[in-house]
């Protein structure tokens, strides 16, 4: 996957909710120069891989002077997430890797794996952020992933896809009828239009098919 395939991906789903009538396309601000990105990550001691610099290239999530507006008026690319900039971004990403993260458990030996697979991990950034952020691990054997996080369940049983793969499971939930857009242009949500999961699958076949929000 490259920086070109991860904005031709949000450029889809962008047309999409134009199409669809969705508020938040006039919530987000322009994107970012490369060379904006780079200083903004480099303020906050980080640093992004060019995959995940396109996505606040494309986009940098919430327009000023939205904070009077409440919940309503924040950028909802997917129905229950918000995509901020990349300034409170990176605020965020402090933020959780202070709350859920442990370097030193990270890197001991007697740490169990399962403990060590709930912990944050100092470059993960939140695409999208709330209750449940929408993490970007660069630094995986395969390039840039995304997967939700649970403190409470770690990353074991979550489905950890590319940006492609994951803006193609958000067409589907609005091709299914699931995820739906209101005369103010709202998400709406149609959970008994959500993808039915068999019992019988595995939890990893279980979470690849209902956590791809």
């Amino acid at each position: 996957m490259t920086a070109h395939d991860v904005t031709a991906a949000l450029h889809t789903w962008e047309a999409r909710l134009r199409a669809r009538g969705a508020a938040v396309v006039d919530r987000l601000r322009p994107g970012l120069t490369a060379e904006q990105v780079h200083d903004t990550a480099s303020r906050h001691g980080y640093t992004l891989t060019d995959e995940m610099a396109a996505i606040w290239q494309w986009h940098d999530g919430e327009r000023a002077g939205l904070e009077a507006g409440g919940d309503p008026a924040l950028p909802r690319l997917v129905p229950g997430s918000v995509f901020l900039d990349l300034d409170t971004t990176l605020i965020r990403a402090r933020y959780w890797h202070a709350a859920t993260g442990d370097d030193e458990a990270l890197t001991c030996p007697d740490t169990p794996e399962e403990r060590k697979d709930a912990l944050w991990r100092r470059h993960w950034i939140p695409f999208l952020d709330e209750r449940l952020p929408l993490v970007l691990d660069g630094q995986g054997p395969e390039g840039l992933v995304t997967f939700r996080f649970d403190v409470e369940s770690g990353r074991q049983w979550v489905a950890q896809l590319t940006v492609p793969q994951r803006v193609a499971w958000w067409h589907r939930y609005v091709g299914r009828g699931a995820w739906d857009v209101d005369a103010h242009g709202r998400w709406v949500v149609h959970p008994r239009k959500l993808p039915r999961v068999p019992a019988d699958l595995p939890p990893s076949g279980r979470a690849a098919l209902t956590e791809v929000t």
